[in-house]
Parts: structure tokens; sequence; C-alpha cells
């Protein structure tokens, strides 16, 4: 048996919270997203996130089963950095170049190059 949802508080507005919610918010912070990010994605005060997390265990069980990915993510990246991990940066750089002759554009040609550099240290 499901939790139910009120359809009002016994005081003040009724509640926008939606059961749909909890799927949704579970993927927004898999994204990184803090209670700022899911007050603007719902379109709500950042106290109303705080209010569902105490009124709806399962909205914030969710919330908690998100942030842990990218947190294990984030840690996993600082540890390797930690222990002298090497990583590449890649940048990509558009390039353009024009011919004139007689003072007049003759050609013009665009490239894109791509530029990498290593960072980190070796242990």
């Amino acid at each position: 048996m499901g939790h139910r949802y009120p359809v009002s508080n016994s005081v003040g507005r009724p509640t926008s919270f939606q059961p749909e919610y909890v799927d949704q918010v579970e993927r927004l912070c898999r994204t990184g997203a803090i209670d700022t990010d899911i007050a603007e994605f719902f379109n709500i005060a950042v106290s109303t996130v705080y209010e569902w997390k105490t009124a709806y265990p399962e909205f914030s069980e969710a919330i908690k089963r998100g942030k842990a990915k990218v947190d294990r993510e984030v840690a996993d990246k600082l540890i390797d950095r930690a222990m002298g991990a090497k990583f590449v940066v890649q940048k990509e750089v558009k390039l353009k170049s024009v011919s004139y002759l007689n003072g007049k554009k003759d050609s013009e040609e665009e490239r894109v190059e791509v530029s990498r550099s290593a960072h980190g240290s070796a242990t």
C-alpha cells in the first residue's frame, strides 16, 4: 500500500506536491542539483523543498539517492587527483582563413583544430 498524498494541508494553501515528483527529483539530483535548483525546477520556494522533505519521506530519500551517486563520482575524482592521476584536457578551436586577390575576398576556409594537454603528476 503506497503513501497517501494529502489534497490539502490542515492550514494554508493546498500542497502542489505530486507523486511523480519523487522520480523526477531523483533524476534531477543525479545531475548535481542542489535544493535551490530543485526549487527552481518545480517552481516553488526553497522553503517548500524543505517542507516536502519533511512531509514526504520518499521525496527526501529520492534526493539522497540522487545526490549519493554524484557525491561518489566527485569523491572518486578527488581521490584520483590526490593520488596523482593524469588527465587530458581537450579544447577545440575554430580557425578561419580568408584569401584576398586584388583587394577582394577570393576564398574562405574554416577548420576546427583540437589541442590536447596532459595535467596531473605521476606518483
